[in-house]
């Protein structure tokens, strides 16, 4: 299977048309992702969704894929997006169930930032992500040396966002995030004060929820 995949993939790059439809479905300007394992993620699930007529896109810009070694570059904003749909798959799959509620939070976060069209296609993307095995570690080091480590503090606070969007958070997903963490030159401090802000606004959430349920009772006993 990763033969096949491989294989996919180099179909992809040395197709200058799909290529072009490929950079501009993921957002038009692609740098770093455009290659290593999140490139190879990617472009195979562009290929199932191209190969089963899920989606029609016109061809754009041609993009090159990254030369060279392991130097940090400037992040797209497609390469964020890249980068935020492999490890969302990645969290998402840690427990062993695929939640509404984690798929709603992702789409709501894609919509706020690149708009309601490419949300769409983002979560097309992830629906075909999922269904690949993630290798997170060689997927987090391409992101630690290649993204600004400001960026990185941002994907992570996302991703305890997907952890957090049922309500209950399972420690599988935060096992896999702090191992994420890690790969991704994150230090302990740092994912401290994230896991702090997560865990206060998970007790607001579960005291606000308290609350309703106690003003309904009061309601209902008043009638």
């Amino acid at each position: 299977r990763q033969l096949r995949r491989r294989w996919r993939w180099r179909q992809l790059v040395t197709d200058t048309t799909h290529m072009s439809k490929y950079a501009k479905y993921i957002g038009g300007a692609l740098g770093w992702a455009l290659g290593g394992p999140i490139g190879a993620i990617m472009g195979y699930a562009f290929g199932s969704m191209v190969g089963d007529n899920t989606l029609s896109v016109e061809g754009g810009p041609r993009q090159q894929r990254p030369q060279g070694g392991p130097r940090r570059r400037q992040t797209s904003a497609g390469d964020f997006a890249a980068s935020m749909i492999v490890l969302s798959a990645a969290v998402m799959k840690a427990d062993g169930r695929i939640l509404k509620s984690e798929l709603d939070y992702v789409k709501r976060f894609f919509v706020s930032n690149f708009g309601e069209a490419q949300a769409e296609r983002y979560i097309l993307t992830l629906r075909e992500v999922l269904k690949q095995q993630v290798d997170g570690r060689a997927v987090c080091r391409q992101i630690q040396g290649m993204m600004e480590h400001s960026k990185r503090l941002l994907l992570l606070q996302y991703l305890y966002g997907i952890a957090q969007a049922d309500g209950d958070v399972d420690p599988r997903e935060v096992e896999v995030i702090r191992q994420m963490a890690t790969w991704l030159g994150i230090s302990a401090k740092d994912v401290k004060s994230i896991e702090d802000v997560v865990n206060m606004l998970q007790r607001t959430m579960q005291e606000n929820e308290a609350l309703k349920a106690r003003l309904d009772a009061l309601e209902k006993g008043a009638e």
